[in-house]
């Protein structure tokens, strides 16, 4: 008898791991699961600050407040000119302010500041 429960219920885990496996593969061919993760279209680029700089709401805009020198900062976006980059504020991560692009070292990506690699916008707000 104990072998006929032992059978029982390796038939059953075995049964157990074949409907897992089916549901598996069905989710992955209806494209429910399995699906590759979407890359980022555009990447925020890190950068420092060079020299104490005005922090504006919009580009041209208010002052409201002011980074010191090497101080660093999560670049998001950029004016269409390039004049200007939004980076998320250090005092309030979900705030966007603005520097002028001259005031942000990226390293060797610093050409990319005012190319394609940022998206252009005049102001962004939180």
């Amino acid at each position: 008898m104990a072998a006929n429960v032992v059978v029982r219920t390796g038939i059953a885990w075995a049964s157990c791991v074949a409907l897992a496996a089916g549901v598996g593969v069905a989710a992955g061919v209806l494209g429910i699961a399995g699906r590759p993760a979407a890359a980022p279209s555009l990447s925020p680029i890190v950068g420092a600050v060079v020299g104490s700089v005005p922090v504006l709401d919009c580009p041209g805009g208010a002052v409201i407040g002011s980074l010191g020198s090497g101080d660093r900062v999560l670049v998001i976006a950029r004016t269409g000119d390039g004049d200007y980059l939004a980076v998320r504020s250090p005092a309030d991560l979900y705030a966007t302010v603005w520097v002028g692009a001259a005031s942000v070292d990226t390293g060797p990506i610093e050409a990319s500041l005012a190319r394609a690699d940022l998206p252009i916008d005049d102001c962004v707000h939180p």
